[in-house]
């Protein structure tokens, strides 16, 4: 279990009430796979950080890089997920993260921007319930937006980063951390910011030592003895 998998498991799903359905299985390195056919990982790189945050210098423009093992992945809605549109190609490299202009520090902004040879993004307003890839769990990835031309927000997305698109339950793409999958949902709104990563929602601040959670609001105990 990575350290995100265990805060939503041991101190989100004890300390808030999550919607009925949400899995209990522990959320693994590969959270589920693109339509390009590559892997799309966890959020999290070596020692539990923010991999988009922390491995720029080893990413692409496609928000991917290959495993020590040479398994190539995404840690992020990859401008590369979709035939023809943004910075997909089957003729060249991607460049590199650190040489391209926002990919590092607003990946979302070059991801929705025009890519190689003039490509336009596949994610815009139009294709806001065109999936772009498929999680382990079985719900579908979409980009960015919402129905309302609008793009996902930390107010409507959960700490999974899914939400439902009507009666379907979906993983959504995002500009703050967990970017795609964080865990498997439905779950609780994100309260708490997650200590892996800089760019995440919620506003508590929260460590979790087994079952008792300390908040800047006080200590909360969420032992099952204590509840009964």
């Amino acid at each position: 279990m990575n350290s995100w998998s265990g805060y939503v498991l041991s101190a989100a799903r004890m300390l808030q009430t999550a919607p009925a359905g949400g899995g209990g299985e522990k959320l693994g390195t590969s959270a589920g796979i693109g339509l390009s056919g590559g892997y799309i990982y966890n959020a999290l790189a070596a020692g539990n950080v923010d991999a988009v945050e922390n491995e720029g210098q080893t990413l692409d423009t496609c928000l991917s890089h290959p495993t020590p093992f040479s398994e190539y992945h995404y840690h992020f809605w990859s401008g590369c997920l979709v035939k023809d549109k943004g910075f997909w190609s089957n003729t060249a490299a991607p460049a590199l993260c650190k040489d391209t202009t926002d990919c590092q520090k607003k990946p979302a902004t070059m991801t929705m921007g025009t890519g190689v040879n003039n490509q336009a993004s596949h994610y815009v307003a139009a294709n806001w319930d065109k999936p772009v890839g498929l999680a382990r769990d079985g719900h579908l990835i979409v980009g960015p937006y919402k129905s309302d031309g609008k793009v996902w927000t930390c107010s409507d997305r959960d700490v999974c980063n899914g939400a439902f698109v009507g009666d379907q339950y979906v993983y959504v793409g995002s500009d703050t951390f967990p970017y795609v999958v964080g865990c498997w949902g439905p779950g609780p709104m994100p309260k708490y910011k997650p200590s892996c990563s800089t760019n995440g929602c919620g506003t508590l601040s929260t460590t979790t030592t087994g079952a008792v959670a300390v908040t800047t609001a006080g200590i909360v105990l969420a032992t099952a003895a204590l509840l009964f």
